[in-house]
């Protein structure tokens, strides 16, 4: 998920979190709770915003939907392409999903995203749908538009490993001039759970304006036919490339 820094946690009561007893809302909904929490919470009225899988497609809508209230951005492993491996994993999820309140389904998924135990007490607690519907909404494509009008520095990340989360990054940074696209080699989505160290860095030099971890290296441009394909699948109809 996202959190503006500088304020208070995100409520419990998020749709389809933990114990919230609701079932989880689409992308564009729990954005706009998002902004509602950072005009209601962050002094300065803007926020940086980190977000992790399914997060990042919400720290997209906020960005595309609400700029204004977005300062410095990190999206990792969360791409705005259609996966074409998304049928394989929406099959996996539907069938540990009866099982999401056991500890080995909550400690596999614990080592994927780097939960503690609260994390994962939360997780068990969640309904069982709504964690499937998460990810059938995570896996369908990107946004309802590119994010051109946002101002703010994004950072767009991903493990070495995600094949289909890197070249969305590249293509989208190609679209934006206030974006860069970098991968953790050799490493898998959600990667902070072993390189908690490597992440925090990022995190920080990024938000500062500081220089980024060298380990973190820089995405290949994507090719042209990539970003054309961006382009479609986000509705674009004018060019918005870099240069």
């Amino acid at each position: 998920m996202c959190w503006p820094t500088g304020s208070t946690a995100l409520p419990r009561t998020f749709p389809g979190s933990g114990r919230a007893g609701t079932s989880r809302s689409s992308r564009e909904v729990t954005s706009e709770l998002v902004a509602e929490l950072v005009e209601a919470r962050a002094p300065a009225g803007r926020a940086h915003v980190v977000a992790l899988s399914w997060g990042g497609g919400i720290a997209h809508e906020l960005l595309a939907r609400r700029p204004d209230l977005v300062d410095h951005v990190v999206i990792d492993g969360a791409g705005v392409l259609t996966s074409r491996s998304g049928p394989l994993v929406l099959a996996g999820v539907s069938a540990v999903a009866p099982f999401l309140r056991t500890r080995a389904v909550s400690g596999l998924f614990a080592q994927m995203v780097g939960m503690d135990e609260q994390g994962q007490a939360e997780l068990r607690a969640a309904s069982p749908t709504a964690f499937r519907r998460a990810f059938v909404e995570g896996f369908r494509s990107g946004v309802s538009r590119v994010e051109e009008r946002s101002e703010s520095p994004i950072l767009l990340v991903a493990g070495g490993k995600e094949t289909a989360v890197r070249p969305a990054n590249a293509a989208l940074a190609a679209l934006l001039p206030n974006a860069e696209a970098r991968y953790a080699p050799g490493l898998p989505h959600g990667w902070l759970a072993r390189r908690a160290d490597l992440h925090v860095h990022m995190v920080e030099a990024w938000l500062t304006g500081a220089e980024l971890p060298g380990e973190l290296l820089p995405e290949d441009p994507a090719p042209s036919e990539l970003v054309d394909r961006l382009r479609r699948e986000l509705g674009e109809t004018t060019s918005a490339s870099k240069g």
